[in-house]
Order: structure tokens, then C-alpha cells, then sequence
């Protein structure tokens, strides 16, 4: 019999599919938030530093002003930079983002043949006093080598050669210094000579001002910069440098960083996380062919990154890395869940329950909290704050109250509630005889038996079948059985055949029966009927009756008929033994080894069945 629990339907699968896989489809429901495609990410939370204030697509790397192969470049730049606003005029000339500039070549500034660099070497020959030394005179500059002289408190230099002074004030302080060094400084000289290789970045402060130095050789003579060391990109991942600052984040990680943003015109620390960037490659082509000639086009692009992040502010803050294929990713306000099939994660934002499905969700909240994970597969029923997801299989039913109602839930499928009014208590089993919430009930009655209720205190009969009652004033009592059944007549009672079958087992103690007549505790034949016959010997029988409520009308008001639902083997019981008792007072002992009385007492029983019968 189909029955209706209550007005609750389970979400209808996609396309109106009712095979099981869909009914049961976690995708469906409304409750469970969906992950995100790899696509959507960065619109959702950006995972570079293209909108931070300070980013930078490539460092400002200040390029070399010598050239390594040349060695005279480098003592010429020594003696130019002689010249207080040399480094400064050269400073505004060059072009940090100078394109097709070979690898390790100075700048473009720095040509000999640029106007700037003609008449900064005009000025130099002024102020030297080197001059090329005849014969066996002067001091010898050995190859790859270079030596340095003061004058007037000033450093010069000399590359290799025979050179000599023409100048009294002209002393050497460091002869022959080789040019094979990455960091060459002359003791009580303002010279300082650096040698970036390829695949690293000089570090150097001038006057304070934190710079970076390209693959190259540089020179300064103004006793202002200081070395700082250099960063090797083979070696280490991350750099900072004052304001500058460097990350790569390598495949299958995050950085974790703080940068600052501009919101409503203010700037603002927020988190991020970097990743390790996209490529692609993009390609076009186009061929047409006449009879005679052949136009083809090709186009080929290349965007490419390795995970480098760039950025010029003080205010950057690097906090780590952390796998991508972490469960959950926390950082700041900003958090990454990533959610595996099969199951659904947990959390409270701003105090709101919230259940995400599988995929990647970037989340970003100051209040936010992780709860764990629940099994979609395995789990029936998932809770979460106010939120109740419910899994009901054929077979079962789910007891819970809405509205303060007892709710009965037996349509297979899927359930969602998000309400403090629903509260889920537990699964029943559909062949269960009686299930119960409150005052609400269903009862399975079977057949070959019936069920006694009480509806506003009257009796009422429940015939075999499935019933639900609503009310509360109706109360199920008891399942009462209409098959045949049989009673085993004996003087104890059930309580005391129990105590006694106790005692048996210690061996210690004795059972007395009735009238003084004792059994020992061993003894196998306590389940006897005690009688007395006519000359007033006492006997034990072994006897059993066989009984079957007929039910086919019933007086509500029959107070016989309740007193049998309560206590119907008591008075079973009572009245056969009655019958047994007064034959056997009328039976000697004689008569009973003749057993002609034992049709008698089929008689009367049969007579007391009569009596018994319901008739309804």
C-alpha cells in the first residue's frame, strides 16, 4: 500500500532522469557550491601581481659600463668616474629596458663614440697624469691585470702597459691586480669593480639607494656603494633587496605573499597567492597559391612564464610556499579549499554554514572556518550547522522534525534543508513492525496477527496492513497474535522457574514448591502441574493447551475482550489449571494409571476454548 509520509519531494535529478545514479547526484543539489574550473580562478582571485601597486613585468637591472673583453673600457671608466656628476650624467642617460643589447655589453651611454662619453673623456685627460713610459722606465702592467694610482685624494687606473707619472703627486696604491676576480676593491680606494655572471643579479646600495646589477661588469669610484652580494636564479627562488623584490614559483605550488593594492583610491595589504604562471603558444598560418606564385604567411607567438613574480614596494612579504595539492590552503583572509570526489567540505563564513562540492574553491573572508570533510558515498545524512543533506535509499525512512512536526521522509532520493526548524533524528528500516516520532506513528500490522490501539482511550482494532496515525490522543498498545499457540501448564511461574534454573547451576540450594511439596533444584521436571486427587495424593502433569484468538467483532466497551489483550496468557493459564484441578479431585489414584480421565479433560478444555473465543 502506497502511503504518502509527508508534502516533501526530493530534488528532481537533471533532465528528469530517474535512474539511480542520478537521483543520488551530489551535483544537483542547490546547498552544494560548485568548484571552479582552472579558467575561472584568476577571475575569481587573481594569482599574480599585475593589479599590485609596485609590480613590475622585468627588474630594473642597471646595465655594465665596461666591457670584461676589454680590459682598457674598465680603467677608462675608473678615471671618468673620477668626475663628481659623472655617474649621474650617465645615470640619466641610460635606458634600463635598452632592447638587442647583447648579453654582458655595457650600455648604450657608455659607447665611446656617444656624445656623452666624448666629452666625459675630454674632461678625463685633464685630470690624469699617466702617460706611456719609454724604454726600461716607468711600471709595467702585466696582461689581465690593472693597477691603481691616487692623486689629489682621487683613484685612477691603468690597464696593461709600461707607465710612468708625470705628476709629483701621483702614487701607486695597488699594482697589478688581476681581472680573473668578480670583485675587485683596492684597499683605501673609493674604487669598487663588480663581475655579474650570467644566470645572476648584483646587489648593491649607493648612497643608501638599494640597485641591481645586470650580467656584466660594473665599475664605481665614488666610495659611496656598497656590496651587498649577488642572487644566483640556479640557487635560490627568492630574493629581496630593499624594495625590490623576486619569487619563482616553481610547478605545483603557491607563494604566499602580501602586496599592497589600491581600493577607493587607498592603498591596502591584502594576501595572495602567486602561482606558477600559464604558457601557451599561439600559431597562424595562411598559404595561397596561384598558377605562377606562392604568398605565405606565418605567424608564430610565444607567451611564457616560469612562475617569476616582479615588484618595487617596501611593503611586500613573502610567507612561504604550500603545495597546490594541499586540502586547504590558508593565508590571511584568502583561503583555497580543494574539495576530492566523493566528498563535501565543511565550513562557516561570517558565521553561515557552507557546503562545497568537488573541485577548487578560493574563498576569501576574515571570519572563515574549516570544519573537515563528509563522504558523500558512504554517509546517509550529512549536518552541518542548519544545513541537513539527506540520502534516502529504498528500503528505508528518515524520522526527523520540521516545524516541530514528526516528518517521515520514504520517497528514495536526495533532500536538502537549510533551516534551524529541521532536525533529523535517525533512519528506520520500512519493515520495521512499529516506528515512532512523537505522535506520530506507523504501524505494520501482519497477517495472522492484529494490533490493539487506543484512540482517545476507546479500543480500536488495527487489522493487518500498513497504518500511520497522526494523532496524539491515539495510542498503539500492543501486536496481538491470531495464530494457534500453546501454553505450558506449570505450578511455577515464569519468575520462578528462572530463580529456580539460576539456582541450579551453584548446586547449593533446594527450590521448595507449594504445600510443602519440594523439588530439587537439579531436578529436569520442574515444569509440572501440581494436582491433587481424590485421596489426596499429589501428582505432576506435564501438560500443554493449545489456543487461537478468532477475531470477528469486537464490543469497544468489552471489558472481557481488554482484559485478554493484557493478560491473556495469565487467564489462560488460571482457567486451565482450574479444569485440571477439579478432574483430578475427582480422580483417585487408580483411575489416573487407567488414563480414561484424560478424554475428560480434552472435554472441558475444549468448552473452555469456546469461552475464550472472541467473537467480535
Amino acid at each position: 500500500m502506497k502511503t504518502t509520509m509527508m508534502n516533501i519531494r526530493p530534488v528532481p535529478a537533471p533532465g528528469n532522469s530517474s535512474s539511480t545514479a542520478d537521483v543520488f547526484n551530489f551535483d544537483q543539489l542547490n546547498l552544494v557550491e560548485r568548484g571552479i574550473l582552472d579558467s575561472q580562478a584568476s577571475n575569481i582571485m587573481p594569482l599574480s601581481l599585475h593589479d599590485c601597486v609596485g609590480f613590475l613585468k622585468r627588474l630594473p637591472l642597471k646595465p655594465p659600463n665596461a666591457d670584461l673583453k676589454i680590459p682598457t673600457t674598465i680603467a677608462r671608466m675608473v678615471n671618468v668616474l673620477t668626475e663628481p656628476t659623472a655617474a649621474a650624467d650617465f645615470f640619466n642617460a641610460q635606458d634600463f629596458e635598452e632592447e638587442g643589447r647583447p648579453e654582458g655589453a655595457p650600455g648604450s651611454a657608455y659607447d665611446p663614440t656617444s656624445d656623452l662619453m666624448k666629452k666625459k673623456l675630454k674632461a678625463t685627460e685633464k685630470r690624469t697624469c699617466h702617460h706611456k713610459a719609454p724604454g726600461i722606465f716607468g711600471h709595467i702592467v702585466a696582461p689581465g691585470c690593472m693597477s691603481f694610482y691616487n692623486k689629489d685624494g682621487l683613484t685612477y687606473a691603468v690597464s696593461e702597459g709600461r707607465w710612468w707619472f708625470g705628476n709629483m703627486k701621483a702614487s701607486w696604491m695597488a699594482q697589478n691586480v688581476s681581472l680573473n676576480e668578480d670583485l675587485i676593491k683596492p684597499s683605501n680606494s673609493k674604487v669598487l669593480i663588480v663581475r655579474v655572471l650570467p644566470g645572476e643579479i648584483g646587489l648593491i646600495r649607493e648612497q643608501g639607494v638599494e640597485m641591481l646589477l645586470d650580467v656584466g661588469t660594473h665599475v664605481f669610484n665614488s666610495g659611496t656603494v656598497d656590496f651587498q652580494g649577488k642572487f644566483k636564479f640556479s640557487v635560490n627562488t627568492i630574493f629581496d633587496h630593499g624594495r625590490y623584490h623576486y619569487l619563482r614559483v616553481s610547478r605545483g605550488q603557491y607563494g604566499k605573499v602580501w602586496c599592497e593594492t589600491m581600493q577607493n583610491n587607498v592603498k591596502v595589504l591584502v594576501p595572495r597567492l602567486l602561482d606558477q604562471g600559464k604558457s601557451f603558444d599561439f600559431v597562424l598560418s595562411w598559404v595561397t597559391c596561384e598558377l605562377f606564385w606562392v604568398l605565405s604567411l606565418f605567424v608564430h607567438i610565444t607567451f611564457n612564464t616560469i612562475g617569476e613574480h616582479y615588484v618595487d614596494s617596501h611593503l611586500f612579504k613573502f610567507d612561504g610556499f604550500v603545495k597546490c595539492s594541499d586540502t586547504i590552503i590558508d593565508h590571511g583572509s584568502i583561503h583555497r579549499i580543494s574539495v576530492p570526489k566523493g566528498q563535501v567540505a565543511k565550513v562557516f563564513q561570517e558565521n553561515k554554514p557552507r557546503l562545497l562540492g568537488e573541485g577548487d574553491h578560493f574563498i576569501e573572508s576574515t571570519d572563515f572556518q574549516y570544519n573537515g570533510m563528509e563522504d558523500t558515498i558512504n554517509n546517509n545524512v550529512i549536518i552541518h550547522g542548519t544545513i541537513t543533506i539527506l540520502r534516502v535509499t529504498l528500503g528505508k525512512i528518515a524520522l526527523a522534525w520540521k516545524d516541530s512536526d514528526p516528518t517521515f521522509i520514504d520517497e528514495p532520493g536526495l533532500y536538502e534543508f537549510d533551516s534551524s526548524d529541521f532536525l533529523f533524528v535517525e533512519f528506520k528500516d520500512a519493515e520495521e513492525r512499529l516506528i515512532q516520532l512523537g505522535a506520530k506513528k506507523i504501524v505494520l500490522v501482519q497477517t495472522g496477527q492484529v494490533g490493539v490501539t487506543y484512540d482517545e482511550g476507546i479500543l480500536k482494532i488495527l487489522q493487518h496492513g500498513r497504518h500511520i496515525i497522526s494523532k496524539s490522543s491515539h495510542i498503539f498498545h500492543r501486536f496481538l497474535s491470531t495464530q494457534q499457540k500453546s501454553i505450558r501448564l506449570a505450578t511455577l511461574s515464569n519468575v520462578q522457574r528462572m530463580s529456580r534454573k539460576a539456582t541450579k547451576k551453584s548446586g547449593q540450594s533446594k527450590y521448595t514448591q507449594f504445600d510443602d511439596f519440594s523439588f530439587d533444584a537439579r531436578d529436569e521436571n520442574a515444569d509440572l502441574t501440581v494436582c491433587e486427587t481424590k485421596d489426596l495424593v499429589k501428582v505432576g502433569l506435564r501438560a500443554d493447551v493449545f489456543y487461537s484468538i478468532e477475531v470477528r467483532r469486537i464490543n469497544s466497551y468489552d471489558f472481557n475482550f481488554h482484559c485478554c489483550c493484557i493478560n491473556i496468557l495469565i487467564i489462560f493459564e488460571w482457567f486451565a489449571c482450574s479444569i485440571y484441578n477439579r478432574i483430578l479431585k475427582n480422580v483417585s489414584i487408580k483411575s489416573i494409571q487407567m488414563s480414561w480421565w484424560i478424554w475428560f479433560a480434552r472435554l472441558r478444555l475444549q468448552r473452555l476454548q469456546t469461552s475464550f473465543a472472541l467473537l467480535l
